[in-house]
């Protein structure tokens, strides 16, 4: 099919060059506040859950929300509580210093939206996980 002339997809390409992606620990990113249109979390919240603990977790949650722009939008996939229980079985977490225990964690995934609300995001759309969904494979 024809996505329009050839102007608009020069157009298209052209707003992109105003785009930019950093890959990054946002605890340890320094922005100026209010600056960024969207921040994607995605398949990480366990990890920083997992590596810095449910105040990990909040200072990441707040620190996102200073630093979107009014209107910004964060995206954020959210890994089950039985993904972490899997990653300790599967990658021998226990025995690593530092790491805290998914049994220790008192802000469970089910309750982020909750967290997120309090800290003054809203919900503009929410997507289950397909049951046949499996996760990444390596």
């Amino acid at each position: 099919g024809d996505d329009g002339s050839q102007g608009e997809r020069l157009a298209k390409l052209e707003a992109l060059r105003s785009v930019t992606f950093v890959n990054s620990n946002i605890l340890d990113l320094d922005l100026e506040e209010g600056t960024l249109d969207t921040i994607t979390c995605l398949s990480v919240s366990k990890w920083i859950h997992i590596n810095f603990g449910d105040s990990g977790l909040k200072r990441m949650f707040a620190k996102v929300h200073r630093l979107l722009a009014p209107g910004g939008v964060f995206v954020l996939e959210p890994q089950p509580i039985k993904s972490y229980r899997n990653a300790f079985r599967n990658q021998g977490l226990v025995k690593v210093a530092g790491i805290h225990h998914w049994k220790s964690l008192q802000l469970l995934p089910e309750d982020f939206l909750f967290h997120l609300e309090g800290l003054g995001f809203s919900l503009l759309e929410a997507h289950a996980a397909d049951d046949s969904a499996k996760g990444f494979a390596n």
